[in-house]
């Protein structure tokens, strides 16, 4: 099964290092992993086995949608994994653009009322 794991940023904690860590046991159980990430903030990247991995070299999420994409286009995963609200939204967007057929699982890893509680209506409706 092609799946694709996706991350803004390339980091030793946090987000990043989760999807990392799936990326690897996904690989390990036999599937075709792809790692994507927005930009690197560290130059030493490990060495994955198994898993590609691909550097957008952009630094907002927002600049990841077309490399995103033409990514779907061209690739066609079976299953996206993303997390971070943001990158969430332009997984979801890209998705829609390429009609692609992939199941996407998106997490969020804050509490949402807490972190949208000064945001408009919409963006609550949107968000939350």
């Amino acid at each position: 099964m092609k799946i694709l794991v996706i991350s803004p940023v390339y980091g030793l904690s946090g987000v990043p290092l989760a999807q990392l860590r799936l990326s690897k046991c996904l690989a390990n159980i036999g599937h075709d992993v792809d790692l994507i990430y927005g930009y690197k903030q560290y130059s030493k990247i490990e060495k994955l086995k198994n898993v590609k991995v691909i550097f957008f070299n952009k630094i907002r999420v927002l600049g990841m949608l077309f490399p995103l994409i033409k990514y779907l286009f061209f690739n066609k995963p079976d299953i996206i994994f993303s997390a971070e609200d943001h990158l969430n939204v332009v997984v979801i967007i890209a998705s829609i653009f390429t009609l692609s057929k992939a199941k996407i699982s998106v997490s969020s890893r804050v509490t949402p009322f807490d972190t949208y509680k000064n945001f408009n209506v919409i963006f609550k409706f949107i968000y939350i």
